[in-house]
């Protein structure tokens, strides 16, 4: 892809967001990627609504919404941005399944590494563009 992806990571927990941002800094490629944190689905809205991203890379169990509740919020103000489930949670069958559905991309924490991150995260944006001709 060429230029800058600008993402928004919405995650409360600091380690695994250290983890992600160390996971997107390890490929020199994907130092195009520009992360933007934000700790709950509220701060997620708002940084949606003061900037343009071209991904949301979404964890599941915020603390002011979970599952498919907080995809559905994001969604709303996601601009046409793909939404990229990054978790860890351990979901039922059918919340898994009805959150794989409502997104474009999932991936699971632990077994991520920065080619499979930056290849996901381009594929979503890439895929979105083609579905939303």
């Amino acid at each position: 892809m060429n230029g800058n992806i600008r993402a928004l990571l919405v995650e409360d927990n600091d380690g695994d967001a250290f983890l992600l941002e160390e996971i997107i800094s390890e490929k020199k490629e994907s130092s195009h990627i520009e992360l933007t944190r934000a700790e709950s689905v509220s701060q997620g809205i708002s940084q949606l609504s003061q900037n343009k991203f071209d991904v949301v890379l979404l964890d599941l169990g915020l603390p002011d919404a979970n599952g498919v509740t907080s995809i559905k919020k994001i969604k709303e103000h996601a601009n046409e941005a793909p939404i990229i489930i990054i978790t860890g949670s351990t979901l039922k069958r059918d919340e898994l399944r009805d959150c794989i559905s409502s997104t474009d991309e999932f991936c699971i924490k632990g077994f991520l590494d920065s080619e499979s991150l930056t290849y996901t995260i381009e594929s979503a944006i890439r895929n979105h563009k083609i579905e939303n001709k």
